[in-house]
């Protein structure tokens, strides 16, 4: 046993640093980003009948279907949109640094959607539920790169990882 007079990192059981907090409260944001994913599809299914009332109003005879695929879809969407985020937060967590990038092009794809949705609104309760979602995702990829959250994110190589010379 060899004791050292060098502070320690925290060690995780599995031997892995922990998380420091700016990762731990970034990984909290995307857990809420994932509520907020759930959220969007009581909003789906809240606005169904309006959505109905649109299609119908066009003169669609495939009315009941085209309601029901958007419906559908956008069930679909956020249940994705919610394991992405879960996805994500794990990954940040173990300290994975593709989790960075990742998320740095998901929050581009959220942005042009959430753009999308301001140029289209479809309704208030949507809207506000895109901005509020975009909001965490800019909170949690601010932290993902901070300079606190930088070691996490680079272990060093060892065996099979290290660079051959």
């Amino acid at each position: 046993m060899s004791f050292s007079s060098y502070p320690q990192e925290p060690q995780t059981p599995t031997g892995y640093r922990a998380a420091p907090p700016s990762v731990l409260t970034a990984a909290k944001l995307m857990y809420a980003g994932a509520v907020l994913s759930l959220c969007e599809i009581i909003v789906v299914i809240s606005t169904a009948d309006e959505l109905s009332g649109d299609l119908s109003g066009s003169g669609d005879s495939g009315t009941e279907v085209s309601s029901g695929l958007v419906i559908g879809s956008g069930i679909v969407f956020s249940l994705i949109g919610a394991a992405l985020w879960l996805w994500m937060a794990w990954a940040a967590k173990a300290g994975h640094n593709w989790a960075r990038v990742t998320s740095a092009v998901l929050f581009a794809i959220a942005t042009v959607m959430t753009l999308i949705s301001l140029a289209d609104p479809t309704g208030a309760l949507s809207v506000v539920l895109a901005v509020v979602s975009w909001l965490v995702g800019l909170a949690a990829l601010i932290l993902l790169y901070r300079r606190d959250s930088r070691p996490h994110f680079t272990r060093p190589a060892t065996g099979a990882d290290a660079p051959h010379m």
